[in-house]
């Protein structure tokens, strides 16, 4: 899930642990703090980039952006609601991918899902899934490493349209197995059959049947990868040329070939 799961219980242990503890009730104060501090250590898993079976066949820029992800998966990070960066100890899913395009040094990334979902919609780089019954659907034809994932009802929103809430990357495949992996933040989801909380790998699998969750959309970040440059006039001219040449060329050898077999049959 993408937001950190704050409970009644939570604050309450917190007014428990300031009020006994300034009784003396050290005993107790140390046993509920062990406990919290359970509850948010982290528990994550990392890859190398190597491990990727399509990682050597990427643009530079997604090779870039795929090993400083996976650095963040080395570092122990735990969930936390609210942070985009390593330095409080965790980050939520969206702080994640903001804080590694925050890396690749991209202008104008947003920090919210909601607000990345919008960004790639506006470049026209998004494609929209509808009910996907597995990952070998064809609507999934198009997912690429480094592809930006998301989405809905991982938890409540208001004022979004969609409710996006929740944000990762796509990595690929893994040489050893094939399966499809992803890198983000979650308290909540897996890693071959591991519960994860924290920064992370984790494996690629849409919501269960019945669910309230529901994935709606992938695409590449806009901007990361440049766009192959539009052909200019000139170079379109000159291609038409010398195809139009080509094709010239070809039917005169033809009609020469035929010509000189018509001779020697004669």
């Amino acid at each position: 899930m993408c937001l950190q799961r704050l409970s009644f219980s939570y604050f309450s242990r917190q007014t428990l642990v300031a009020v006994l503890g300034s009784i003396g009730l050290a005993s107790f104060t140390a046993v509920v703090r062990a406990e919290e501090e359970a509850e948010t250590e982290a528990e994550v898993a990392t890859i190398q980039p190597e491990d990727l079976a399509e990682f050597g066949a990427q643009p530079l820029e997604i090779q870039h952006m795929i090993r400083e992800a996976l650095d963040l998966t080395s570092q122990e990070l735990t969930y936390r609601f609210g942070s985009h960066s390593p330095e409080n100890g965790g980050m939520d899913c969206s702080g994640t991918v903001y804080c590694v395009l925050q890396r690749l040094e991209l202008k104008g990334v947003p920090r919210s899902s909601y607000a990345m979902f919008q960004w790639a919609e506006a470049r026209g780089v998004l494609h929209k899934v509808v009910d996907p019954v597995s990952l070998k659907d064809p609507v999934f034809d198009g997912l690429k490493p480094g592809d930006l994932l998301f989405w809905t009802g991982t938890y409540a929103t208001v004022d979004r349209d969609p409710p996006i809430s929740h944000v990762m990357v796509y990595l690929g495949t893994l040489k050893e197995d094939g399966r499809p992996v992803i890198f983000g933040a979650s308290d909540g989801r897996y890693y071959r059959g591991k519960r994860i909380r924290g920064v992370s790998v984790f494996d690629f699998r849409l919501p269960r049947e019945g669910s309230t969750a529901e994935f709606v959309a992938y695409g590449p970040v806009p901007g990361l990868v440049p766009d192959p440059p539009k052909p200019s006039p000139e170079m379109m001219w000159q291609g038409s040329a010398v195809a139009a040449l080509s094709g010239a060329t070809s039917g005169y050898l033809a009609g020469y070939f035929v010509g000189l077999m018509a001779g020697l049959g004669n």
